[in-house]
């Protein structure tokens, strides 16, 4: 409250004045604190007058933007097809979704959070799991000069590819990846985004470091967690890694 019932300033506001104008400096959003980051000129000739189409892959979400005179949005959400590393194991996906969700919904395992079924299904973990799915694109979209694949929050070790052709990789899934992809998309498409399991990839990343140790090496034995965990840009969850 910055104003008391008798017009007076607040006690927050009288006891801690330079707290208070520190958390109003920091809580405001960057670009107001200084508006010489983004100005109109700055974006006119990167963004306005760029033909382009957008297609955005975030690991909850599929758009297709195109750009030009305005932007058309087309979703790839939905239904994609999820396989293990040897394809024993294909099921549709949803998406958003992860590979837990994917195989619950199918019955082919419980709730991964139920008591110790965590260390139960680690296995989902230690395996390498690809999602694909094909859409099409009408002419207008491929005759956009440039069309961008934009993959924001990919959790977390992920190879991308779209009709055969490598596309890029991904190893933070707190930033955002931009891959252009003009040259290789058509009329009818596949994408397949590949998942290297994070366990694996956190272990190989810790034998390969030798400058300098990194702690923790692993966590105590009671919290049945993952090792090497600070080798990796990724959030670790309980039941689902």
């Amino acid at each position: 409250q910055e104003v008391g019932a008798d017009g007076g300033q607040s006690a927050f506001s009288a006891v801690f004045p330079k707290l208070k104008r520190t958390l109003r400096h920091r809580t405001r959003p960057k670009a107001l604190r200084d508006p010489r980051l983004c100005t109109a000129a700055d974006m006119s000739s990167s963004v306005r007058d760029a033909a382009a189409a957008l297609l955005a892959l975030v690991a909850g979400l599929c758009t297709l933007r195109a750009g030009g005179q305005g932007f058309e949005t087309r979703s790839l959400s939905g239904k994609w097809t999820l396989r293990n590393d040897n394809a024993s194991l294909a099921v549709p996906a949803d998406v958003p979704g992860c590979v837990h969700t994917a195989l619950l919904k199918q019955g082919l395992i419980q709730d991964p959070y139920y008591r110790f079924n965590d260390l139960v299904y680690r296995w989902i973990a230690l395996d390498n799991w690809t999602y694909t799915r094909t859409f099409s694109l009408p002419l207008e979209f491929r005759q956009r000069q440039k069309m961008v694949l934009v993959c924001e929050g990919l959790d977390t070790v992920a190879s991308v590819s779209i009709n055969g052709a490598a596309v890029g990789n991904a190893d933070n899934m707190f930033r955002r990846y931009n891959f252009d992809v003009s040259a290789l998309l058509q009329e009818s498409n596949v994408i397949e985004v590949r998942f290297v399991s994070a366990v694996a990839y956190a272990a190989q990343r810790s034998t390969a470091h030798a400058s300098y140790k990194v702690p923790p090496d692993c966590p105590p034995p009671v919290q049945k967690g993952e090792c090497h965990v600070n080798f990796i840009r990724k959030v670790w969850k309980v039941g689902d890694k």
